[in-house]
């Protein structure tokens, strides 16, 4: 497991330095994270929070969802499908969201709106201004 950045680290903190991240690394479309280290959204937020892998969301480890980070990011993703504005947030009951399923929204979004870096970037900027800065996780 490696440690987040930063001591405390909220979902608006975390989508923030995961657009900070794709900024610096690139936009990866068609997987978390590609061979040239390019990410995608939810693949950026996994890694901000610590984790070694940027397709966590697939098959979360103990560790991921004990230290909070789970949460964290859920919260972060959450606001980004939120503020896409396109998809519908409804599920039945019997399918609630979680994590990867959030994170394949984000897919979805990336795949149909084909939007550049820039405005993927901006979108998780807009999106982390919208959240209360009250969810956190230790690092």
């Amino acid at each position: 497991m490696s440690a987040p950045a930063v001591e405390r680290l909220t979902s608006a903190g975390a989508l923030t330095l995961a657009a900070n991240l794709i900024n610096r690394r690139g936009l990866c479309r068609d997987d978390y994270e590609d061979e040239t280290g390019a990410v995608c959204p939810a693949g950026a937020v996994a890694l901000v929070l610590g984790a070694e892998d940027a397709g966590e969301w697939s098959k979360p480890g103990e560790w991921f969802l004990e230290s909070g980070a789970y949460d964290v990011g859920f919260a972060a993703l959450y606001a980004l499908v939120a503020s896409i504005g396109r998809w519908d947030m409804g599920r039945p009951a019997e399918e609630p969201w979680d994590g990867e399923s959030l994170a394949n929204h984000v897919a979805f979004w990336l795949a149909d709106v084909r939007p550049s870096v820039e405005q993927v970037v901006h979108q998780m900027r807009a999106a982390a201004l919208s959240l209360p800065e009250q969810t956190e996780v230790n690092a």
